[in-house]
C-alpha cells in the first residue's frame, strides 16, 4: 500500500513513497537477489556534504535496522556511498482488477539532473528515464491481474561525488486513468466576451 492514496469517480492514484528494497552495484550489473537491504523513497546515497549521505536517508538491513553510517557516509561492501554510481530500488506492487482497461502508469517527479533512470516490471525493462523532471511511464495491463508484481528503477548517475544527489529526488505515484482522457489543456476566459476556450 502507498502512503497516501487519492479517488476520484474517474481517476486515482497512490504515493509509493515508502522503504524500498535496495541495493548498490557495479556498472550495469544487475542487483544480487538475496542481498537487499532497505532505503527510503525519496531518497539519495550520496551527495551531501563532501560526498557524503544524508543522516535522514538510514540504510536498513533485511530486519529494518539502522546500519551504521562510516565517517558520515553509507557503507556498502567496505566501500562508503559516494563511491558508488549505480543504485537499484524495488517494491512489490499489488495489482485490481478494477483497474482493468484502465491506463496505467508509474509517475515519478524527479532525478538528479546527471542521472539517468530504467523502469523494469517483474524485471523486464519497458522505460528508460532520461529528463531528469517529471517522468510518466506506461506500466502492463496485467497489473490489473489482481496479483502481487515487483517494480525496480535502476539509477545510474555521471556527476560529481561533490554534488550530486544519487538516488530518487522527488515523490513516486502509480495512476489509475482512464483510456480516453484529456491532458496538457489551457483554459483561457474573456468576461468581456463571456467566453471560455480549451486549447
Amino acid at each position: 500500500e502507498g502512503a497516501t492514496r487519492e479517488k476520484t469517480a474517474t481517476r486515482e492514484r497512490s504515493c509509493l513513497n515508502a522503504l524500498w528494497r535496495f541495493q548498490l552495484t557495479e556498472g550495469e550489473r544487475r542487483p544480487e537477489p538475496g542481498a537487499w537491504a532497505y532505503f527510503a523513497v525519496p531518497g539519495r546515497w550520496a551527495g551531501h556534504d563532501g560526498g557524503g549521505s544524508e543522516n535522514a536517508f538510514q540504510l536498513r538491513d533485511a530486519s529494518l535496522k539502522v546500519l551504521p553510517y562510516k565517517n558520515n557516509n553509507i557503507d556498502w561492501k567496505g566501500k562508503p556511498g559516494y563511491e558508488w554510481r549505480n543504485g537499484w530500488f524495488e517494491r512489490t506492487v499489488k495489482g485490481d482488477r478494477a483497474w482493468a482497461g484502465k491506463a496505467l502508469s508509474l509517475r515519478l517527479e524527479e532525478l538528479s539532473p546527471t542521472s539517468t533512470g530504467e523502469l523494469y516490471f517483474d524485471g523486464v525493462r519497458i522505460a528508460i528515464l532520461e529528463n531528469s523532471v517529471g517522468y510518466a511511464a506506461e506500466l502492463p495491463a496485467s497489473l490489473a491481474d489482481g496479483a502481487e508484481h515487483h517494480l525496480a528503477i535502476h539509477v545510474s548517475d555521471s556527476g560529481s561525488r561533490w554534488t550530486s544527489w544519487r538516488g530518487i529526488k522527488g515523490d513516486t505515484w502509480l495512476e489509475v486513468l482512464p483510456q480516453i482522457r484529456l491532458s496538457g489543456c489551457r483554459l483561457s476566459s474573456s468576461v468581456r466576451r463571456g467566453l471560455l476556450t480549451a486549447e
